[in-house]
């Protein structure tokens, strides 16, 4: 039985395979993927660039560009699903609402800013960003913790 081959996205990108024998499979790396990211969002506060785009490329094979919107529209719910336990802890509140105001207008503007640039880099220059921020901070954390 041939497999059919799957229509292109935008430009040179293949969509997924759509033959159901991988699907389990592909949910279930995801899962885990996500899994991951959202305890080490829990954890640390980390979790999007540092966890779910670097294992959506190397455990499913994800390309750069999908695993950055990905992760974009996946943070959304490990965010609200972590804002109650740091907000409604016993004593005081770990959330300074005042403060988080002014990231979330400047991450929306970045984000727009960062994905509107994101369609300029090739693939390959934007994977050794990728990895240099993420080296950049690794050593910081090691150095400076």
């Amino acid at each position: 039985v041939e497999r059919p081959v799957p229509a292109p996205l935008r430009g040179h990108e293949p969509a997924r395979d759509p033959t159901p024998d991988n699907r389990v499979d592909r949910r279930a790396v995801f899962a885990g993927i996500g899994f991951l990211g959202g305890l080490l969002g829990g954890l640390l506060g980390v979790g999007g660039g540092f966890v779910l785009v670097p294992l959506q490329a190397l455990w499913a094979g994800v390309p750069q560009r999908f695993a950055n919107a990905n992760s974009l529209v996946a943070i959304i719910p490990i965010a609200v699903a972590a804002l109650p336990i740091y907000y409604f802890r016993k004593g005081s509140p770990q959330v300074d609402l005042h403060a988080a105001l002014f990231l979330i207008i400047g991450s929306v503007v970045g984000a727009y800013v960062g994905a509107r640039v994101l369609r300029r880099i090739p693939d390959r220059e934007l994977k050794i960003g990728v990895a240099l921020i993420l080296g950049v901070v690794g050593l910081k954390e090691l150095v400076i913790p």
